[in-house]
């Protein structure tokens, strides 16, 4: 009589942990544009919105925050089981680039609510020389303050002020917490290419990290996250400063109109040039890199990519980190201001033609009224 159990298809969980800025906001939307082929190679995706993604983040890492948060993601972790167990897919997929810093207990939780898939963990990397500009823009979109040059040094010191960076970009440390509850011959580590490489290719060592195949994937109207230019990142720090406690928390209202209106609208429209990691800091970050390269192959990881990727070129560097002149700050915020101008004219258009609207339905709604309503 054959073994019931030997002959039960394993179900796989990939929980994709990040790192942040690894090009996860171009693979999240395609594959959230993209789940009815998905399921058709037999992937679905938990909990099921992109929104949910975010708040299961939250709950597994306890920063649920009640009258910021909406009462439904209080419940996010508690229905995780039973959003598994309806999936009608062998595989599933949970993405969210923040669960990287999660200690081991609450990796521990969430892999328990995943119970019986077989989790498996997925880890996106970069070379830090981009990853360090990139944090910190993405720390001045969360309405961070710190002038760049004091954030590059503190990074390179392991300084208080970086602890948060490291939780999220200590890629061994990040290894080392979710390993402590997953094998390695079920830990995945895709390579982000070098700078220049077509988006194709990250999307390629993603889907085979995930036992799927980009063909059929609709990636017509994904695109990564835009960075800012230096002034452009400059200004959106001055005006964190300016809104003193205007907006204080980072998910409500700042998320609306600073993050996504006035740095993802208005000033990445913006050209400008690119935040770079100073040349006095190149032999550091390169020596890092290597060591890195060294611990994930001792490790035994599966590793999607070329561990190479993960060190940075030389023209990556800037010659110094000298503060972004005021005068292309002053002329980036000149061209937001006009950009802000131009399109609060077309809304005060858009408001008066709706008011007019109003205005010659409640005058044809008088007339008919006055006229009676018909076999009155």
């Amino acid at each position: 009589m054959p073994d019931s159990a030997a002959s039960t298809p394993v179900r796989r969980c990939f929980v994709h942990v990040g790192l942040q800025k690894t090009g996860t906001s171009y693979l999240q939307s395609v594959f959230w544009q993209s789940t009815e082929a998905l399921r058709e190679q037999g992937l679905g995706l938990l909990p099921g919105t992109r929104a949910g993604a975010y708040h299961l983040m939250l709950a597994v890492r306890d920063q649920l925050r009640e009258g910021i948060d909406p009462p439904k993601a209080f419940t996010v972790l508690r229905r995780l089981p039973r959003q598994a167990a309806r999936l009608d897919t062998p595989h599933a997929l949970i993405s969210q680039e923040s669960l990287a810093p999660a200690s081991p207990d609450q990796v521990r939780r969430l892999v328990t609510a995943l119970e019986p898939f077989e989790v498996h963990v997925v880890v996106t990397a970069r070379d830090l020389a981009r990853q360090i500009p990139s944090t910190w823009q993405q720390r001045m979109r969360t309405r961070r303050t710190e002038p760049y040059d004091a954030f590059v040094r503190a990074v390179a010191a392991r300084g208080p002020h970086a602890r948060v960076f490291w939780a999220q970009q200590d890629l061994p440390a990040v290894l080392d917490r979710w390993g402590s509850v997953v094998p390695a011959e079920r830990v995945h580590l895709v390579t982000v290419p070098p700078a220049g490489t077509p988006g194709a290719v990250l999307l390629e060592r993603y889907c085979a990290a995930v036992g799927v195949s980009p063909e059929g994937l609709d990636t017509r109207a994904s695109r990564p996250n835009a960075s800012l230019g230096s002034a452009q990142a400059e200004l959106l720090r001055r005006v964190n400063v300016a809104l003193g406690d205007r907006l204080p928390h980072p998910r409500r209202g700042y998320a609306a109109m600073v993050k996504r209106f006035l740095a993802g609208e208005i000033l990445a429209a913006q050209p400008g040039d690119a935040v770079a990691v100073p040349r006095d800091l190149e032999s550091w970050c390169i020596e890092l890199a290597e060591a890195w390269t060294k611990d994930v192959t001792a490790r035994g990881v599966d590793v999607v990519g070329d561990l190479a990727d993960l060190v940075p070129p030389a023209e990556a560097f800037a010659g110094c980190s000298t503060p972004v002149a005021d005068a292309a700050v002053a002329a980036a915020a000149s061209e937001a201001l006009a950009e802000l101008v131009h399109r609060r004219r077309g809304e005060v258009h858009e408001l008066d033609d709706l008011r007019a609207r109003v205005t010659r339905l409640e005058g044809e709604l008088a007339a008919y009224r006055a006229g009676g309503s018909p076999g009155s």
